[in-house]
């Protein structure tokens, strides 16, 4: 029954944003409607409820949702697609907006593609980088638990002209944790610190760069 519900709510979870409405609040409303309901009066004994009913109640909650009115300024049904030219063959396709970011199969050549973000799509959080003073010569910029965000990180920089390096917070023995240290220190020049701040706030605007810039603070 749980598998079921969960057929039914993704697509009022999208079909609510498209609406303009607080899904969290609408998700909760419909998974009470949907589960709760069915295992109280089966607790409870109240009515005999069919095998069948657990279906009937997550469908019910998509149809209360389907005919919920449009807010104002809500994006409406073009929300629920996500259309762009695919990169390897210039035709349009149309993808899910549960696809975004995602690599899939494109409809038309069969070539493997990224779904695109667009202007619905949730933006990225953008790290706030603390410029420290009175430095010189190499600093650190950003800490990681995952080696594979460092290094994408000094991908990214590099492709901007900013040189980094990337070393282990564990070398010499010491570990992960202290000093505020996670795995891996990525530090660059302290003179290309503003410059490596607007490459990492340019690639955070696109889907493949999401991941990127979620390092914590370094230590002072």
């Amino acid at each position: 029954m749980i598998a079921v519900a969960v057929l039914f709510l993704i697509p009022a979870y999208y079909l609510g944003k498209s609406k303009g409405y607080n899904v969290t609040v609408l998700l909760v409303a419909s998974v009470l409607f949907s589960l709760g309901i069915p295992l109280l009066v089966r607790f409870f004994e109240i009515i005999y409820l069919p095998p069948l009913c657990g279906y009937y109640f997550p469908a019910l909650s998509l149809g209360i949702v389907w005919l919920l009115p449009k807010r104002k300024g809500a994006p409406g049904k073009k929300y629920l697609k996500i259309v762009f030219n695919c990169p390897e063959c210039n035709e349009a396709v149309t993808f899910a907006r549960s696809k975004e970011g995602n690599a899939e199969l494109c409809p038309k050549c069969g070539e493997i593609i990224t779904v695109l973000v667009d202007e619905f799509s949730p933006k990225p959080e953008v790290p706030k980088r603390v410029k420290p003073t009175g430095s010189v010569g190499a600093v650190c910029y950003a800490t990681f638990s995952d080696e594979m965000l460092a290094a994408q990180l000094q991908a990214l920089l590099k492709d901007g002209g900013v040189d980094s390096d990337v070393v282990s917070g564990i070398a010499g023995g010491a570990l992960s944790y202290l000093g505020g240290v996670q795995g891996f220190k990525l530090s660059v020049h302290i003179d290309d610190w503003d410059k490596a701040v607007e490459i990492e706030k340019k690639a955070n605007q696109n889907v493949a760069a999401i991941s990127v810039g979620k390092g914590s603070f370094c230590a002072s």
